[in-house]
């Protein structure tokens, strides 16, 4: 049951997850930027997956694919889905 409390956020499960949790937050914003592949991507949107599959193919998504996987940064999906130009 404790599992169970930390999966869902409850900083009573395990005070050390939950400070090791904070520690990550500290991090540069870019160390984890890179999504690789459809799934993290579609994840990151909050799009089904076929749905995103198909934005991608149409180049609607701006991603590149790197032989079979779809690769792009949070940080281009954050500018153009807020309408800037990614740095």
């Amino acid at each position: 049951m404790r599992e169970r409390a930390f999966f869902y956020g409850s900083a009573q499960a395990h005070p050390n997850r939950m400070m090791s949790m904070s520690k990550q937050t500290t991090e540069p914003a870019l160390s984890n930027d890179v999504l690789w592949g459809c799934t993290a991507i579609a994840t990151e949107i909050n799009r089904p997956e076929h749905i995103t599959f198909r934005l991608l193919q149409r180049g609607l998504i701006p991603a590149e694919k790197m032989g079979a996987i779809w690769v792009t940064t949070r940080t281009r999906l954050r500018a153009h889905f807020n309408g800037k130009q990614a740095a």
